[in-house]
Formats: structure tokens, C-alpha cells, sequence
């Protein structure tokens, strides 16, 4: 019986760490933000190095982009859009999050700085974003600039 003990010990011990990754954490408002802002700055990052890979897995199928001139770009054509545009910079700050169960609203500022044509673009916006669990894991439903400003040069 000891041995059967024993050996259960070391199977649950060796399996934990495994089964640990599949389990989802609970979902308290701090867990949530610490996982939204963590992908928040994944997902910059992402567009920055062109990663559309990684961007699809993140955006929904249904995801939209709304930007501050009113184009609304569907998932496929946002992403074509990262590939085309040669981001040097995406800063986040002034995030705010707000959960309502499996769905969450994320408001925040970004710095922009990317290439275009033959100079240098800078510019702000404030943003809101929606993200719900699907899958079992947050993606982005929604990417809408709410405003846009120009940036000095340095």
C-alpha cells in the first residue's frame, strides 16, 4: 500500500507542473489586469516587429479596427496594414481596465512612431479596446482610436 501511495506521490508530483498550464487562474480583477496588460504590451510589441503570426492568434476572427478617421478595417485587412507600415515604436500608457465576467474593456494611450513614405511619423491616440475570453484565453473583439494627436520630432 505504502509503494501505491508512493508512486500515486510521484506521478501527481511529475504531472503537476504540466497540468498547471491548463488550468485557467481564477478570475479576480488583478489576475485579469495583470494578464490584460501583459498582452496589451505583447500585442505592441507584435505589430512593431511585423509579427502577424502572433497577431492572429490574439485578435478575434469577428475582430474590427476603427481608426480616429473613421476607417474601419476587418482583421485580415489590420493586418496587412501592420505588414505595409514599419512601426519604430508603440508606447502604451494611461491603461485602464474594467472586467464585466468574460468580457473586458481596456482605455489606454499610445505613442506611435513609424515610418511612412519618406519621413518619420509621430503621433498619439486614446483607444478603447474590448477583449472576452474565448477559447479559453482574452482576445481582442475591438480596437477603436478615440483621438489622435501629432507628436514633436525630436
Amino acid at each position: 500500500m505504502l509503494k501505491q501511495i508512493a508512486f500515486v506521490t510521484l506521478i501527481m508530483t511529475a504531472l503537476l507542473p504540466v497540468c498547471a498550464q491548463n488550468i485557467v487562474a481564477p478570475k479576480t480583477a488583478q489576475n485579469v489586469s495583470n494578464q490584460l496588460l501583459a498582452l496589451e504590451s505583447e500585442i505592441e510589441s507584435a505589430v512593431v516587429r511585423g509579427d502577424v503570426a502572433f497577431l492572429d492568434t490574439v485578435y478575434a476572427t469577428d475582430f474590427r479596427f476603427t481608426h480616429g478617421t473613421g476607417l474601419v478595417q476587418n482583421k485580415a485587412e489590420w493586418l496587412t496594414n501592420v505588414q505595409r507600415i514599419s512601426y519604430i515604436e508603440r508606447h502604451l500608457d494611461s491603461l485602464e481596465i474594467e472586467q464585466h465576467g468574460d468580457v473586458a474593456l481596456v482605455t489606454g494611450r499610445l505613442h506611435v512612431r513609424s515610418h511612412k513614405g519618406i519621413g518619420e511619423s509621430r503621433y498619439g491616440i486614446s483607444y478603447v479596446r474590448v477583449y472576452a475570453i474565448r477559447g479559453g484565453r482574452w482576445q481582442m473583439l475591438s480596437h477603436r482610436s478615440i483621438h489622435r494627436w501629432d507628436l514633436p520630432t525630436k
